[in-house]
């Protein structure tokens, strides 16, 4: 664990960015109006009005949460889904898609992965505006990104039946108006868009 790119990574995070360990990762505040740095100590003198704080939460492909809690002290959110976006390069550089300067050189999941992570992350939501939040954003993964009937034939080929069936489980008709009240788009219009992917199961 300690030779891994996480561990690496985690060195620069804290080291080089100096951003502080949080509950999933790490944090830095800023204070709103001159955008500069402050420390966790000094961010507590101050309203939370005045503060702008980046998180950067760690969400490694490891399943094996107890060694990482054992090396780096704190369990992570983790989704062995990222494994394909390592060991089979699903992932795109982040200056294809970004309207300023990269410096370096990032990259974002494809967008087929990135909705079958938030189909995944949905039933382990226990905050209903966090399940709301996901839902937002995997309705538009499968309607914006790219061709829809396309998204849903990607999807299904990454997550199983069982991942399709713990969503519809955990998606109620108050997560779906919620969601389209956040977003402006019409309840029906995202609750046919989730549940096509039901349907898309049974093709599993």
């Amino acid at each position: 664990m300690r030779e891994s790119s996480v561990w690496n990574m985690m060195k620069i995070i804290e080291g080089e960015l100096g951003y502080e360990k949080s509950r999933f990762g790490f944090v830095k505040h800023f204070e709103r109006k001159t955008g500069e740095p402050i420390s966790e100590e000094d961010s507590k003198k101050l309203p939370l009005h005045d503060l702008f704080p980046v998180f950067i939460d760690i969400i490694p492909d490891t399943e094996e949460l107890e060694v990482f809690k054992n090396v780096f002290g704190f369990v992570p959110p983790s989704d062995p889904l990222l494994k394909l976006a390592f060991i089979e390069n699903k992932c795109e550089p982040l200056e294809s898609h970004a309207e300023w300067d990269v410096k370096a050189s990032p990259k974002i999941c494809d967008p087929d992965l990135l909705a079958s992570m938030k189909i995944r992350s949905i039933p382990k939501r226990d905050k209903e505006h966090k399940r709301v939040k996901d839902v937002c954003d995997l309705y538009a993964l499968l309607w914006y990104v790219e061709d829809y009937n396309k998204m849903l034939e990607n999807v299904t080929r990454i997550i199983d039946r069982n991942d399709l069936e713990e969503l519809k489980k955990n998606i109620d008709e108050d997560v779906i108006r919620n969601a389209s009240n956040l977003i402006d788009v019409n309840k029906d219009t995202l609750k046919t868009a989730i549940e096509r992917l039901y349907d898309q199961a049974r093709k599993i």
